[in-house]
């Protein structure tokens, strides 16, 4: 068992031994593991799934003349065929799956349309030539069904029991209890993932909404900004839809096609699903789907209407998030503790192999699952060594560490000059807010400047900060601007960035009046202003001790959406310019509305790299990628628009560079691991533990890590998955710098889930994307501006 370091010096050594870089080589395709860390047992939400049916499964393409594009309707007709294809058939609307095979490879079934008995219709069965036997779709279908009978519906690939809800009627929300299932091909074989699920719903319709915007001025331009981009759910179907547009000529009275003919959305609910739709006067809500031909190999956009009557909004607004007594509400019902999880995971288990429907499906395949959840072995990695004033050392074995005036800040930034801008009603509390800054400020090391001017403001309108932006924040008298807002207003805080970073090209820092104003929390509120304001400047309030001789360059990557595919999607790139990670490089790029993958990656790449060599007169020895998303589905897609303009900028401007790794990160991933504490007593694992082996891909370099503490519910780790690798890193010096470049986010004194240059790209990317709207003015690209 590996000893932990106790010492700079040990864990140096430890560090050359074990993390010793292999000849270059390109390593896509190789599996590796660690050995560093304390070595402990932990379970995790994988079950394993055994496949005892020795004839095989027989898989099928199954396509329909005329095309059919309702999978309902493809069922019913594959079922007047019962006597050839058996009840227990599975079939997902373009695959079918037996458990024996048909006489023939190709059959074909002629019968009639169920819905239209006067149309011949026909289906092709054509056998497909590669086992299911493994078929992790198959298996997927197999387990919807399985949910099916245990009495769950299905919403957004998930499976809640709409009959033990949490009902929270003072908020006008529901929470519906699920769990999610998935089944993978792992190292260790075929299994099944579960985790729990809630789903937060608002208990009023959208209808009720615009009732209550009725009155007020301007009400469909007010109904026009909630609802956009938010995501609905039917009360008839539990299906969803993403809201796009608003039709405001329509109304229930409005036709359309139905089975040959031109029915009203009054008439079609009263016959379908027996709902009277009462007000006949109230608009469309628009839902633009993306419908694939499967027999053209073409996609079309289809809008689809629905009735704000019979519709509820999924999740909590922002009226809600901002509550802290509904935040707390929900949590006390989302927030499962570890031993919460593991109990429901346990009983899923239990009922499903316990159930005669369920386990009759699994039977009738010859399909087995264990009776208990998958456990693993792990590592707990030593904690990173931090460097504050005077290059103090202190090894980091919490999760979250203060900021102590006997620490000090690390790189401390002069501040001369500098501007407020506030409302009169909030002048009194700013001048404590200088005067605690002040303190602070002098207690860590950091000069701070008495003189500053103070700008009050009549009225809080856009304007009137325009205004004095415009007229007092310029860079040649100040070196830095503090606005406080009496609340929050999202084209005033728009404008304001704006205007700073695009125009007079100054860090600004936006406070809200009410921050200041929380006496239980000012002195935090204070502290981390002062180290948001130093970080801006281009100070940092710590280092990372990394006991290596070669030159690392960490990049961060990743991309904003506009969630109402609106405006131009952003994606920022973040490069460290030193090893102890406290200088940034930042680069942005504008690109088109939802544009995952950037198609310029090679010029900010270079820029980051030029950046590098001026800074330091060298380039670096080793470039480490994070890439924020994605996913094994389209790793071909990212090494040919990403890592090949990369390494094409390293063969332009450092040719000598051989190290090079990129890796893929993904936070929000159904992996859970639990610790048994005490017997039958289960808790989350301590941050640093690692994960490399069982329930990774096969014959692919990747790993879970846990970087955080979680006080509520239990802790999500992160996925680390390598898809590029030249010159052969080895598992345990890369685990060890994922881990420890998550305590290099300044703005929380800890680790949080990625790599801080992750972080770093996504304020980045947010600002841009949702506030500038441009590029920001490259005189700061060295500075942290965007926290």
């Amino acid at each position: 068992m590996d000893k932990n370091p106790d010492s700079v010096e040990e864990l140096d050594e430890v560090m050359k031994k074990k993390c010793e870089i292999s000849p270059q080589t390109d390593y896509t395709h190789v599996k590796k593991k660690g050995k560093r860390g304390k070595k402990i047992r932990l379970i995790t939400n994988y079950v394993r799934v055994f496949v005892d049916n020795k004839d095989g499964i027989f898989g099928y393409t199954a396509t329909f003349s005329p095309p059919l594009k309702n999978v309902d309707i493809q069922k019913k007709f594959l079922a007047q065929f019962e006597d050839i294809l058996k009840e227990q058939r599975i079939f997902d609307g373009t695959h079918l799956f037996l458990p024996f095979q048909l006489p023939e490879e190709v059959m074909v079934f002629e019968g009639v349309h169920p819905n239209h008995a006067n149309v011949v219709m026909r289906a092709t069965l054509k056998a497909n030539q590669r086992p299911y036997r493994e078929s992790v779709q198959f298996f997927n279908v197999l387990f919807r069904r399985i949910m099916t009978v245990l009495g769950k519906f299905e919403y957004r690939k998930n499976f809640f029991d709409e009959d033990v809800k949490f009902k929270l009627p003072q908020y006008k929300l529901e929470i519906w209890p699920g769990i999610c299932t998935s089944v993978e091909e792992q190292e260790d074989g075929l299994m099944l993932c579960l985790d729990t699920s809630y789903r937060v719903f608002k208990t009023d319709t959208v209808y009720d909404y615009i009732c209550a915007l009725n009155d007020s001025i301007n009400w469909e331009q007010k109904f026009k900004d909630y609802i956009l981009g938010k995501v609905v759910v039917t009360q008839y179907n539990h299906f969803t839809y993403k809201i796009d547009d608003i039709d405001w000529c329509g109304s229930p009275l409005s036709t359309f096609e139905y089975c040959g003919k031109q029915i009203t959305y009054v008439e079609y609910y009263k016959k379908q699903y027996n709902i009277e739709i009462r007000d006949l006067n109230q608009p469309l809500l628009l839902s633009r789907v993306h419908v694939k031909n499967k027999y053209k190999e073409t996609e079309q956009v289809k809008a689809i209407s629905i009735v704000p009557e019979i519709c509820y909004v999924c999740g909590m607004n922002d009226e809600d998030r901002n509550d802290k007594n509904v935040v707390k509400e929900v949590r006390r019902y989302t927030y499962t503790t570890p031993a919460q999880k593991f109990k429901a995971l346990s009983a899923f288990i239990s009922r499903t192999t316990e159930i005669v429907e369920a386990k009759n499906i699994l039977e009738t395949w010859k399909i087995r699952m264990d009776n208990k959840l998958l456990s693993v072995d792990g590592r707990e990695l030593p904690a990173p060594i931090l460097h504050f004033k005077d290059r103090t050392s202190i090894q980091q074995s919490e999760p979250t560490f203060e900021i102590l005036p006997k620490n000090g800040i690390y790189d401390a930034v002069p501040l001369g000059r500098w501007l407020i801008i506030c409302s009169e009603r909030d002048a009194k509390i700013v001048h404590i807010f200088m005067e605690y800054y002040a303190r602070f400020c002098n207690s860590t090391g950091i000069k701070s400047s008495n003189s500053v001017q103070v700008v009050t403001l009549k009225s809080v309108n856009p304007r009137d900060f325009q205004e004095a932006l415009e007229d007092y924040a310029d860079p040649r008298k100040f070196q830095f601007v503090v606005v406080v807002m009496p609340f929050f207003r999202r084209e005033i805080y728009s404008l304001i960035k704006r205007v700073c970073c695009s125009e007079k090209f100054i860090p600004s820092q936006v406070i809200m009046a009410k921050t200041l104003a929380d006496k239980g929390n000012f002195d935090s509120s204070v502290k981390n202003i002062a180290i948001q304001i130093n970080c801006k400047l281009g100070g940092s309030p710590w280092g990372l001790y990394i006991p290596l001789a070669e030159r690392i360059m960490f990049i961060g990557i990743d991309v904003n959406h506009d969630v109402r595919k609106v405006l131009p999607s952003a994606v920022a790139l973040i490069a460290s310019l030193n090893n102890s990670c406290t200088k940034f490089f930042s680069r942005v790029h504008v690109q088109r509305i939802h544009q995952e993958i950037t198609d310029n990656m090679q010029p900010l790449f270079s820029e980051a790299l030029e950046c590098y060599a001026e800074t330091n007169g060298t380039y670096p020895d080793r470039v480490i990628v994070f890439r924020d998303g994605g996913s094994l589905s389209y790793m071909h897609v990212l090494i040919e628009h990403e890592v090949k303009p990369m390494l094409a900028s390293i063969k332009i401007l450092c040719p000598d560079l051989k190290n090079f790794t990129y890796t893929v990160v993904s936070k929000r991933v159904p992996q859970r691991f639990f610790v048994e504490k005490t017997r039958g007593m289960f808790g989350n694992p301590n941050p640093g533990t690692v994960v490399d082996n069982s329930i990774t891909y096969p014959n692919m370099f990747d790993f879970y890590i846990v970087s955080q503490q979680k006080s509520q519910g239990a802790v999500n780790p992160t996925h680390y998955m390598v898809i590029y690798d030249r010159g052969g890193i080895k598992a345990d010096l890369l685990q060890q710098l994922a881990y420890s470049t998550t305590f290099m986010y300044f703005n929380w004194c800890g680790a949080i889930r990625v790599p801080a240059m992750i972080q770093y790209a996504h304020k980045l990317s947010a600002l841009v994307g949702q506030h500038l709207r441009g590029i920001p003015s490259s005189r700061m690209d060295k500075q942290l501006y965007y926290l």
